[in-house]
């Protein structure tokens, strides 16, 4: 991964106001063509960072809901993308937003070059062997702490030497303390650019984003720590289940779905509003 390349892109092209509206841009017309959270600004970051990826690897999505983000990171390119998603938080039924994403995939012509595990990326990760080492890996799966702190971990194994991590829904305080814990006890974590979100759902940057450079430490272990391992553990056998059940029940109820959903994703952590 050419990190500094890629530094020096954002520096050139995104700021902390994102990206000119443009309606004709490439990643205005994925977010006009796809359902989901991402901002045209997010899609110009995690563009920039898969087009500064070394041949051979690999772009690493966890959650990929109807395939904005993952459409967005490369359409017009010729880089490889593997997706993890359960389709598990949504009002619609798995397989109908499987069917979305795919058609997405489709539609802009990614499908070829794209290999989609449909799973918990909990269980997943820790034992999947990927072709090729992944010189981006976004998160945007769920944001609890044990989920937020875990994901970190278990991905650090497929990451290249260097490589770009990129979290979402970062300016959550949920998600940053997790993330900041995390890289108290694990070096190798440089960030690059944090783009705050001035409010919930801000159009620039819906609710932030954190993008780090990893550099594979000389004293790195490849096993996943206790630290990792008991949070997976929570995250698999304790929060996934519950909010399984809860959506599971409220699947014909998309008022109460979408009211249940903001509280168990959000609760009292959403982005506190800024104003002059």
């Amino acid at each position: 991964m050419d990190v500094e390349g890629f530094a020096g892109a954002l520096v050139n092209s995104v700021g902390p106001e994102g990206v000119p509206d443009d309606p004709e841009s490439l990643v205005h017309r994925i977010c006009e063509d796809i359902r989901g959270m991402s901002t045209p600004s997010a899609l110009t970051v995690l563009r920039a960072a898969v087009a500064a990826m070394e041949p051979g690897e690999l772009y690493l999505e966890v959650g990929s809901y109807r395939g904005r983000s993952l459409v967005g990171a490369l359409a017009e390119s010729d880089k490889c993308g593997v997706a993890v998603e359960n389709f598990s938080e949504f009002p619609e039924s798995a397989s109908e937003a499987s069917a979305e994403l795919a058609a997405s995939l489709i539609r802009w012509k990614v499908d070829s070059r794209v290999t989609v595990l449909d799973g918990d990326a909990f269980e997943l990760l820790p034992r999947v062997h990927l072709p090729a080492p992944v010189g981006v890996y976004f998160y945007d799966g769920v944001h609890s702490g044990w989920a937020q702190y875990a994901a970190l971990g278990i991905a650090e194994r497929l990451l290249a030497d260097r490589a770009v991590v990129i979290i979402d829904d970062a300016t959550w305080p949920q998600v940053a303390q997790a993330t900041d814990s995390y890289l108290a006890r694990h070096s190798g974590y440089q960030l690059i650019a944090d783009y705050r979100a001035l409010s919930q759902d801000d159009p620039v940057w819906c609710n932030g984003l954190r993008v780090y450079a990893w550099r594979r430490p000389a004293s790195w272990s490849p096993s996943i720590g206790r630290d990792v391992a008991w949070r997976a553990h929570a995250q698999r056998r304790i929060d996934s289940p519950l909010r399984s059940a809860a959506w599971s029940l409220l699947s014909d109820h998309p008022r109460s779905f979408n009211a249940v959903r903001t509280l168990v994703t959000r609760g009292a952590t959403q982005v506190t509003e800024q104003h002059d």
